[in-house]
């Protein structure tokens, strides 16, 4: 779809910031300028490819240094997204996955968010939301049978994603 179609009738907006070691989005700015032209509130999160706690905490700061000097900063929360083809890129880089691991990652990101003043939080499907060790940490679920049907699911989380309208 139209991305200023989508951002102009959207109630608020997440935006990929960029991805791995400071990949920034090309579109991101141009995202965060739309959003300031219809007055809609976004937030930001960042593909993780961090296979380590110190490249995790590289990806938290790249993620803020993406909006910091922005004139429209985000006022929702800045999520890592890490997932299975971050996983597939741990075992490439030839290191093992484990829950332990996920949890740190999350850790590390979201920590050194919140110590520059962001609300931080996870984005995950159910099968690492099952797996995730700390509810410290906002969570926005996807969900991708289509259905909005989220009533097993806690109250802990702060978005439920059931689709997804794709800007191209």
């Amino acid at each position: 779809g139209d991305a200023e179609a989508l951002i102009k009738d959207a109630g608020f907006v997440i935006i990929r910031a960029g991805f791995g070691k400071n990949n920034i989005d090309p579109e991101f700015k141009k995202n965060v300028a739309l959003c300031k032209k219809y007055n809609k509130p976004y937030g930001v999160y960042w593909f993780s490819y961090a296979t380590s706690e110190a490249l995790a905490y590289n990806e938290a700061l790249f993620t803020y240094n993406s909006f910091k000097d922005l004139d429209y900063k985000p006022t929702l929360p800045i999520f890592i997204d890490w997932e299975s083809d971050s996983e597939k890129y741990l075992r490439k880089c030839g290191k093992r996955f484990t829950w332990d691991f996920y949890n740190k990652v999350i850790t590390t990101y979201c920590r050194c968010l919140e110590d520059h003043g962001c609300y931080a939080g996870v984005y995950c499907d159910y099968y690492h939301y099952k797996h995730l060790g700390t509810k410290n940490f906002l969570v926005w679920l996807a969900k991708w049978d289509g259905v909005a049907n989220f009533n097993k699911y806690s109250d802990e989380i702060w978005i439920k994603q059931y689709k997804v309208d794709k800007i191209k």
